[in-house]
């Protein structure tokens, strides 16, 4: 018997199939270019949904926070519903009112207005003058014409300074008589104190409050001094007495030149110094308050009668003095204007020429700050 085996069938090679070889890497690729697409699809819907994001994330907040509240019991009346719960506060809400959902909006667009210079201009204050103030009891109060010196104490008075703080007048000062037995009798002061109100373009201000008596009568001295801006040196006399009476404003000038013209008709007493002219003027009082105006010797006398003045009430008189000079020493100059900005400290800084006196410190008069 034969066995037979089946022929082995033959090797064929086709040339159109393929063999795939594994290369390390392929599978990695693929995967990072599915990343990169998945995290372009995520930034495109973060940015669309970006403006109540915040929104959202709070609502899962109070969501996540919220606890479960006692048993509360509603209360109703006409116009709102009132829940009231144990253990906690009341919350009333309004029927009629609308709740406005969160949402997205814009802000008001900020000021961008870059910064500016800005310029200041001192030159209404250089006429405006100023206080000097050595103790509580001696200011200076002066402007471009006039400096008058003020003191206090226990003898109150006043005094006329000239150019390089020289005294032309040792008194010149306000007062109060009485009329007491026929006979008219000063109030003398018994308490004097400053009050620096300031100073502006209009000029620079101080009152002087005192409290005046003799014997039986008494009252509240108020002088308020005005250096303007404009030269004049003014004051507003005000008396309040605490009695009944018959009273005049008194004052004095003393020191005066023998050059001098007194001038009834116009109001005014001229007086010429060595470097300045001083024009005291008092065409402001009223034609009804009896002035009376004389010279004594080297004084300068002047009254105006009050007349009956009851307790309580006051009575007000406003004269001035006027002084003029031709020495414009002050601003003469150019180098004597000037104003300059510091950045470090942001001041403006004026400065203005002084006519100096001996002095181991140089001007008795300091420059003024202004900033």
């Amino acid at each position: 018997m034969r066995r037979s085996t089946p022929p082995n069938p033959p090797v064929r090679m086709s040339r159109g199939r393929e063999v795939r070889i594994w290369a390390p890497g392929r599978r990695a690729r693929r995967t990072a270019t599915i990343i990169l697409s998945l995290f372009v699809i995520l930034i495109t819907l973060v940015g669309s949904i970006s403006p109540v994001l915040p929104n959202i994330v709070a609502a899962f907040a109070r969501s996540s926070s919220s606890t479960p509240s006692p048993a509360c019991t509603p209360s109703l009346s006409n116009s709102t519903s009132t829940t009231i719960c144990s253990g906690s506060s009341s919350l009333t809400s309004n029927p009629s009112s609308t709740i406005t959902p969160n949402s997205a909006t814009a802000g008001p667009v900020p000021d961008l207005t870059l910064p500016r210079t800005v310029t200041s201009s001192l030159g209404g204050l250089i006429n405006a003058g100023g206080v000097v103030q050595a103790s509580p009891q001696n200011l200076t109060l002066y402007n471009s014409d006039t400096a008058l010196r003020l003191l206090g104490g226990a003898l109150p008075h006043d005094e006329l300074i000239g150019v390089g703080h020289r005294t032309l007048s040792s008194w010149s000062f306000w007062g109060i008589e009485v009329l007491d037995g026929g006979t008219w009798k000063p109030l003398s002061p018994k308490s004097s104190n400053f009050t620096i109100l300031g100073t502006n373009t209009t000029g620079s201000y101080v009152t002087r409050t005192m409290q005046v008596s003799n014997g039986l009568y008494s009252g509240t001295f108020v002088i308020t001094y005005k250096a303007t801006s404009a030269g004049p040196l003014e004051w507003d006399l005000d008396f309040t007495p605490t009695t009944n009476g018959r009273f005049i404003l008194a004052y004095q000038w003393q020191n005066i030149t023998t050059t001098h013209r007194l001038l009834s008709t116009s109001r005014q007493l001229q007086v010429q110094y060595e470097r300045t002219n001083y024009t005291f003027d008092w065409q402001d009082v009223p034609s009804s308050f009896n002035a009376t105006a004389n010279i004594v010797g080297t004084s300068f006398l002047f009254s105006i009668s009050l007349g009956s003045v009851s307790a309580g009430s006051t009575a007000r008189i406003d004269p001035s003095l006027v002084g003029s000079s031709p020495f414009s020493t002050a601003t003469s100059g150019t180098y004597q204007r000037k104003i300059f900005y510091e950045p470090h400290s942001a001041r403006y800084w004026a400065f203005y020429g002084l006519d100096c006196g001996a002095s181991k410190m140089g001007c008795n008069t300091p420059v003024r700050r202004t900033g």
